[in-house]
């Protein structure tokens, strides 16, 4: 069963990445030219084995599941402002509006995309864990598991809509694609912001957090 939850949540993240590109209103961006998010594989590899261990990097991840469970519980939408820039095509921006619906039946928590322009649900695998799971992948909802990764040394306080949040940031990979999380230090399951970026086709997407 644990195996099963854990595919359904990497498929998840490719039809969330894949489903991220509706196109709404168009803008120009002055950061035209190159990737900010500077690492590899490799980066992640232990120094010793040159491989990534997935046991002691979760172990750092200073949350635990049931504070993520605790949040998404108590907030029935999150909705982002997303920016999708083609940094290829002169820094070209698409913006759009997505994040999620929690559903709530008994002590069972569903999450499910949801597109807040166009106001309807964005189809994928189902989301359902209840406040006794101990898949570790939870521990980074309401986004997608990343396959390698590591939390920053330092904090960082990120101001959006005139409020201030210290974050923990997480970097790393989902599905091919580099990823950075901004989570709010006392507030698993809240990530006020994110980057992604993919290297292949130069696109640059950046997660705003608009309400919860």
């Amino acid at each position: 069963m644990m195996k099963k939850i854990t595919l359904v949540l990497f498929i998840l993240g490719a039809l969330f990445v894949n489903a991220q590109d509706n196109k709404t209103v168009k803008g120009t961006s002055d950061d035209t030219n190159k990737l900010v998010l500077d690492y590899e594989y490799r980066d992640f590899n232990d120094a010793e084995t040159n491989k990534f261990n997935e046991e002691e990097a979760y172990k750092t991840l200073p949350w635990e599941i049931i504070q993520v469970y605790n949040f998404l519980k108590e907030h029935r939408e999150i909705v982002y402002n997303v920016q999708k820039i083609k940094l290829k095509e002169g820094g070209n921006v698409e913006l759009t509006k997505k994040g999620y619906k929690i559903l709530v039946k008994k002590q069972e928590l569903e999450l499910k995309k949801y597109d807040f322009l166009e106001k309807e649900f964005i189809k994928q695998p189902e989301i359902k864990f209840d406040n006794t799971s101990t898949m570790r992948e939870v521990k980074f909802l309401p986004f997608f598991p990343m396959q390698v990764f590591r939390v920053l040394d330092e904090k960082e306080v990120v101001e959006i809509n005139n409020r201030k949040y210290e974050c923990t940031i997480v970097e790393g990979f989902v599905m091919g694609e580099k990823w950075k999380y901004w989570m709010v230090t006392e507030t698993p399951g809240l990530i006020v912001k994110a980057l992604n970026e993919d290297p292949t086709f130069f696109v640059r997407r950046i997660w705003l957090i608009d309400k919860y």
